[in-house]
């Protein structure tokens, strides 16, 4: 399963992760989810497929990216990290752009086996961090694909 948790320190996030045994795991920053997500999936030689609207998001970001104030980074991003995803139709616009968004202190990408999932969100929102959610699963072998629906 791939976890996404953000909005405070992750000294909480890497206590949970380590007891549980995380398969893999980074901080999305400049890159943005898709260009870390993709990378991940691509040196794991793995397709990863994500739900757009589980993602934690502050609500006032969707708002300005729905009206179109964008980072100019994002179109930088978008470049580079478009090779690894597929957007399926019905993605709202501004959930597309939201995947390129450069955070500069951005949340946790998290893999784990699916089986433990569900107890690292339970860890996670025991030690506080209230904002973390399964975004997606790997669903196979590839190059390194996202699959964004």
């Amino acid at each position: 399963e791939i976890a996404w948790s953000m909005v405070q320190l992750n000294r909480a996030a890497s206590e949970a992760m380590v007891r549980l045994g995380v398969t893999c795991a980074t901080d999305v920053t400049g890159f943005g989810l898709a260009g870390h997500l993709g990378e991940m999936a691509r040196q794991s030689g793995m397709t990863v497929e994500i739900e757009a609207e589980r993602i934690p998001v502050f609500p006032e970001a969707l708002e300005l990216l729905g009206r179109g104030v964008v980072s100019g980074a994002i179109e930088r991003n978008l470049e580079y990290a478009a090779r690894f995803v597929a957007v399926r139709p019905g993605v709202r616009e501004e959930l597309k752009y939201l995947l390129y968004d450069p955070q500069t202190s951005g949340g946790l990408l998290i893999g784990i086996a699916a089986r433990r999932a569900e107890s690292l969100l339970a860890a996670l929102n025991r030690r506080g961090v209230k904002t973390a959610a399964i975004i997606g699963r790997v669903t196979g072998e590839s190059r390194g694909r996202i699959i964004v629906k």
